[in-house]
């Protein structure tokens, strides 16, 4: 009776363990950690099969074998049950054995699947790591300031073209991870949420991003060859411009002769002073039409149409000045009695301190030019005074704006060589006098003919306008007089 309990106790703890092995799965194409976790419980039911044939099947066929021999094994009924204890018990081993098989193949099927999920998220994070800075760089918009720069540009494109082979052969080789994966398993990639569908998602939208970019490039190129040809036009235009400025301004600064030959010449030169005004208003358009186009820089000049018309303005008043210093210089010569030679004299010695040629001598060289001169003069501090260049100072820069005119350098040396004429008045009242009615506003050509010389009669008659309310031999002194000694 005890033998055939100890024997119920093994078919019922037998038919547990076979439950357990039918019902337990192997974690095919799951995670590690799972499989792992199966093959550690299955590693205990292994030990607890070796306990229990040591404490369980091994006592029962021992204690046969005792019985057999001692002739009292005779019931046919559990004999059987032991040859079936037997045959279930192997099978339980065999299937332990087999199980565990299975959950070794299934654990290193996971460690290959897992490990291609690794290698599939580390490319993919690379390649798309290379599309967003791709992307990045071609969604730039396309605005340059010279063909240079749209040069450059097109080249950095042609080099980022020429690693597209790069990018498709590990987008190719992405693919063929993919497959390798979907073979083994549909389960997500824990590593990354990249798919292949995305990435090549994304390397379609990069192909139309660069035809875009290429687009884009093909019309600033086009629009920066525009934009040269406006800079070359504007810079050939501005450098010849300047050029005419820079020779007209030495060439009249320069100018020699007879006063009356320099007067004419200065007057035609004057009169095309004025025609070039035209040309700045074409500068000054196409200035505009740079502006327009955003172009703040032209490598082709350094002018600007600004810059040129500040220099035109100063170049035509420059010329009026000049004009005016000459028929100062002509009246002077043939009103005071001083020579044609002195008068060169003057703007010699003028030009010679006017280092920079701009029509003024600032203190300090118009003092070193009054002591070459022979006058005894001192260079002092600001705050210390010289009585004797304060007075010639109060003579030609009475109003101590710190620079000299030629028309006041002249006047002054002028003066100091005659008294005759020292104002407007004097001069209203020598014209006066040769009139035969000193009341009158006017003079004729006869009377100009019997009180002054062939010279200064030319001269008058040239510079005197006809009096408006008189016949056409009368000529207005007033206002010839007035004129000369305009400030």
């Amino acid at each position: 009776m005890e033998y055939s309990h100890r024997i119920d106790l093994v078919e019922s703890w037998i038919s547990l363990r076979e439950l357990e092995i039918q019902s337990s799965d192997i974690g095919d194409g799951n995670v590690i950690s799972y499989i792992e976790s199966l093959i550690r419980k299955h590693d205990t039911l292994e030990n607890t099969l070796q306990v229990f044939q040591h404490d369980g099947i091994d006592p029962l066929t021992h204690d046969k074998i005792i019985l057999n021999n001692h002739g009292r094994f005779h019931v046919a009924k559990v004999h059987l049950k032991l040859e079936d204890i037997d045959k279930r018990w192997n099978f339980l081993r065999k299937n332990t054995e087999d199980r565990k098989s299975r959950l070794l193949r299934s654990l290193e099927l996971s460690i290959k699947i897992d490990n291609l999920f690794l290698s599939f998220a580390k490319k993919a994070s690379a390649f798309y790591s290379w599309f967003e800075s791709a992307e990045e760089d071609l969604m730039e918009t396309v605005v340059c300031s010279s063909i240079e720069e749209t040069n450059q540009l097109r080249n950095h494109d042609i080099h980022f073209i020429g690693t597209l082979s790069w990018a498709q052969a590990e987008l190719k080789q992405l693919l063929a991870l993919d497959r390798q994966i979907q073979s083994f398993t549909t389960l997500p990639n824990p590593y990354t949420w990249y798919t292949h569908d995305s990435l090549q998602e994304s390397w379609n939208s990069l192909q139309s991003i660069i035809q875009k970019r290429q687009s884009a490039l093909d019309k600033e190129c086009m629009r920066q060859e525009r934009n040269d040809k406006l800079k070359r036009s504007f810079a050939d235009k501005a450098n010849l411009f300047h050029l005419w400025l820079f020779n007209t301004r030495r060439s009249m600064v320069e100018n020699t002769g007879q006063l009356h030959e320099q007067l004419e010449l200065l007057q035609l030169k004057f009169e095309n002073i004025s025609e070039k005004q035209n040309e700045l208003s074409v500068l000054e358009r196409l200035s505009c039409e740079l502006q327009d186009e955003m172009i703040l820089d032209n490598p082709y000049t350094q002018h600007t149409s600004v810059g040129l018309s500040q220099q035109w303005d100063q170049l035509s008043q420059l010329g009026r000045r000049m004009i005016y210093n000459l028929q100062q210089q002509i009246l002077s010569k043939n009103m005071t009695g001083v020579s044609e030679e002195d008068m060169k004299d003057f703007q010699t010695l003028f030009n010679v301190y006017d280092e920079d040629r701009s029509g003024k001598l600032e203190e300090k060289e118009f003092k070193s030019c009054l002591i070459s001169l022979g006058y005894s003069l001192q260079f002092l501090e600001k705050e210390q005074k010289d009585s004797e260049y304060e007075n010639i100072l109060d003579q030609v820069d009475p109003k101590r704006l710190g620079n000299i005119t030629l028309e006041d350098f002249m006047s002054f040396h002028i003066s100091r060589r005659t008294e005759k004429v020292k104002s407007r008045e004097e001069l209203e009242d020598a014209f006066r006098a040769i009139t035969t009615d000193e009341k009158s506003t006017f003079i004729t050509k006869d009377e100009l003919n019997r009180a002054l010389g062939t010279e200064l009669q030319e001269f008058c008659l040239q510079y005197m306008n006809k009096h408006t309310s008189s016949s056409s031999a009368c000529l207005d002194y007033i206002t010839f007089t007035r004129s000369l000694f305009m400030s």
